[in-house]
């Protein structure tokens, strides 16, 4: 109770700390911010604020995975995968940013089924690189990328046990 009685009231009805008074600051009646705010994801109405995350290869094609509504998820996803670099085979000089979204350009879908049948049918339609390194980010990674360590390993192994499961019940027939 006695760290709020630190804080002193305006006549206005607004909390001022010691500090910001101490600059010779008047205050300002506070405006709440507009309730006119969009309901739909930025890249459907302003593609301007929308973000991709690029994955730039030497040698080959760029991937794009976007669009992501919020900074937060699109550098998120970014480190992730530039952390999994450090343990993963990749094309050497690969580099990973985070983009303005470009609709023009073709994207992938950034996210990842957490449905460990969809997951496996997934892992069974992937196509493995002939070279190594060319296929980074597989499905592990931007699994990762997205959930996190424990959260996507707990997914994987339930999709790879899923995996065994549609694989034993083809070899048997």
């Amino acid at each position: 109770m006695r760290r709020l009685s630190a804080l002193a009231v305006t006549r206005l009805g607004q909390p001022h700390h010691p500090l910001r008074l101490s600059q010779a600051r008047k205050p300002a009646r506070w405006t709440p911010p507009s309730n006119q705010a969009s309901l739909s994801p930025p890249w459907q109405g302003d593609s301007s604020t929308a973000l991709a995350v690029v994955i730039m290869r030497p040698g080959l094609p760029d991937i794009r995975l976007g669009p992501y509504a919020f900074p937060h998820q699109a550098t998120s996803v970014a480190s992730s995968l530039r952390l999994q670099m450090h343990s993963t085979q990749h094309v050497d000089g690969t580099t990973v940013t985070v983009q303005p979204y470009r609709p023009h350009l073709t994207h992938q879908d950034p996210h990842v089924p957490t449905d460990t049948f969809q997951l496996a049918r997934m892992m069974d339609e992937e196509e493995p690189s002939a070279v190594m390194g060319h296929d980074f980010p597989d499905l592990w990674a931007r699994l990762h990328a997205h959930e996190g360590h424990d959260r996507a390993s707990s997914i994987w192994r339930a999709a790879c046990t899923m995996y065994d499961a549609i694989h034993s019940e083809a070899v048997s027939e």
